[in-house]
């Protein structure tokens, strides 16, 4: 097939309707005449008059198998030799195919390319607001040679991708299915990019129990497959590991290790008073962003959910780390589900 065409696959699940017509779209007003696009239903009851509207084809699973799945089922109908993963609650920017076939034209030993999130303050729920900041912070700053994907908007050779075994489908939702792919084609030593050129944005609502769930899960399932990995001696062994992630949840360790030492009062408040300033220090690029944007985000506020946000992926990663090592001792090993 000629190298411009592109199969673009949308899992979808129980997403708001609004949400994701804007996501179709956005891809169909690029007025891109070599597409196919593969809207795969994840068990969901809805979504079919959306659908409707548009030229796609429709995948109906007929249980809800998660994004995973949905995502390496859509693959598999694909007819063209690139692929482009792209969220229901996704909008892509209107050149996105045009600087596709660019990047391939000019880095055609690349496998695959992220594009990168752009903060959008459509929502004005301060949680929100500060998941879509932190997001868009976190991928923007992606350099090269990357050592992950993002796979709310990917594009991937489709033979990269099944070279791989494509998404890891032990992993459900969006709980570190991207990382683990990553993981998987850094070991084949593909090479991986994001580019700032090709932007998407990101309605996504989130509240304060779904951003401690994601973290939560994030992290667990993070922790849990590296060590599994690591332990079965997998071919797709991670190479590198989150280190401003690790260092943080360090931080925060150290921080609460304060609390439980016999201590005075006025030396557990200097290292606690340290501990939160190194803390910060790491942050502060995201801090003077918060500053600097255009949203309803206080400083204090930020401060507030930063703590909390790493007090919970220091969490996730304990229980997963955990729940590695428990199977390991029980000699038991996950099959990935067909």
């Amino acid at each position: 097939m000629t190298n411009g065409y592109y199969s673009v696959i949308i899992p979808v699940y129980n997403q708001s309707e609004a949400i994701f017509k804007k996501c179709l779209q956005s891809i169909y007003s690029t007025r891109y005449p070599f597409l196919e696009v593969i809207v795969v239903n994840d068990g969901s009851a809805s979504h079919q008059a959306v659908v409707k509207q548009f030229s796609c084809q429709i995948v109906n699973l007929p249980e809800h198998r998660g994004s995973s799945f949905a995502r390496n089922t859509g693959a598999k109908k694909a007819q063209y030799a690139r692929l482009v993963f792209v969220d229901s609650d996704v909008v892509i920017c209107e050149n996105y195919f045009q600087k596709l076939n660019e990047f391939f034209d000019q880095r055609s030993d690349y496998c695959c390319v992220s594009a990168t999130p752009v903060f959008d303050n459509y929502d004005s729920n301060l949680i929100s607001q500060y998941y879509n900041l932190r997001f868009a912070y976190y991928f923007s700053r992606m350099g090269e040679p990357a050592h992950t994907v993002l796979s709310s908007c990917l594009a991937i050779k489709k033979d990269c991708f099944f070279s791989v075994s494509g998404f890891d489908q032990r992993v459900p939702s969006s709980f570190a299915d991207d990382i683990i792919l990553g993981w998987r084609l850094d070991s084949k030593e593909y090479r991986l990019a994001f580019d700032s050129q090709m932007s998407f944005r990101h309605l996504k609502t989130v509240t304060f129990f779904g951003l401690a769930r994601n973290l939560f899960l994030h992290s667990y399932y993070y922790a849990k497959y590296f060590l599994i990995y690591r332990f079965s001696k997998s071919p797709y062994l991670p190479s590198v590991v989150n280190r401003e992630a690790a260092w943080n949840a360090a931080l925060m360790a150290m921080l609460i290790t304060v609390f439980f030492l016999p201590l005075a009062g006025f030396y557990k408040l200097l290292l606690t008073l340290i501990f939160l300033l190194l803390i910060l220090i790491n942050y502060r690029r995201f801090l003077r962003l918060v500053s600097l944007k255009k949203n309803s985000l206080s400083l204090g506020f930020s401060v507030v959910v930063i703590l909390f946000e790493i007090l919970t992926l220091l969490c996730g990663s304990i229980f997963g780390i955990s729940k590695a090592l428990i199977n390991r001792v029980m000699h038991k090993e996950e099959e990935e589900p067909k």
